[in-house]
């Protein structure tokens, strides 16, 4: 099914590099355990505040769709 999106550099240009390290972390993380926060922030060296606010600031950036496209690039980088 193809994405029905103007420009994909666009979006990739709203990403940030600290919010494409936060996604990396969010897609690598199994949910288990102590949670999904805990988990990130242990991984990432960062604080709940952290978490928090890049979450915020992603959904705040991109619309749903956008963020599918972003995190189907990641999975392409890791293939």
């Amino acid at each position: 099914m193809p994405r029905l999106l103007k420009n994909r550099e666009t979006t990739m240009e709203k990403v940030a590099p600290s919010m494409l390290r936060y996604l990396r972390a969010v897609i690598d993380t199994p949910i288990e355990g102590r949670g999904l926060d805990a988990e990130l922030c242990r991984k990432l060296r960062r604080s709940r505040t952290y978490s928090y606010s890049m979450r915020k600031l992603i959904a705040k950036r991109l619309t749903r769709e956008e963020l599918l496209e972003v995190c189907e690039e990641i999975m392409k980088e890791v293939a």
